[in-house]
């Protein structure tokens, strides 16, 4: 019988330890639109989408907006985030709009943006 108790407890153990590191959050951004606000600033709006099993929270980005058009794509702006402090619940969706300053008015036509998140879980 005391087999079958620690054969038991090892089992539930090891299924412990299996769950856990397989816990995570995997978010990225998804842009839906790019355009200048009324106040001068670039908008840059979205969607984080979490497809890890496992509540996470933004904290910093990293943004590269192109311009595209017949010749190809040319880079518009970057810009850094910190204290995102965003909070994406895991398998869910949050809109998101980024604002970055000093950017000079353009005509935007096609956009691309690039983002790179830094988030914990």
């Amino acid at each position: 019988m005391k087999k079958y108790s620690m054969l038991f407890v090892i089992v539930v153990f090891i299924l412990g330890i299996v769950s856990t590191a397989s816990a995570n959050a995997d978010i990225a951004f998804s842009p839906a639109n790019v355009y200048f606000a009324d106040n001068g600033k670039l908008v840059v709006t979205g969607v984080l989408i979490n497809k890890g099993n496992q509540n996470g929270i933004v904290d910093t980005a990293r943004l590269e907006v192109y311009r595209v058009d017949e010749n190809g794509q040319s880079l518009l702006t970057s810009a850094n985030f910190a204290n995102v402090n965003a909070f994406v619940p895991a398998g869910g969706t949050l809109n998101w709009q980024f604002n970055i300053s000093g950017v000079s008015y353009t005509e935007i036509g096609h956009w691309r943006v690039v983002a790179d998140l830094g988030y914990r879980w």
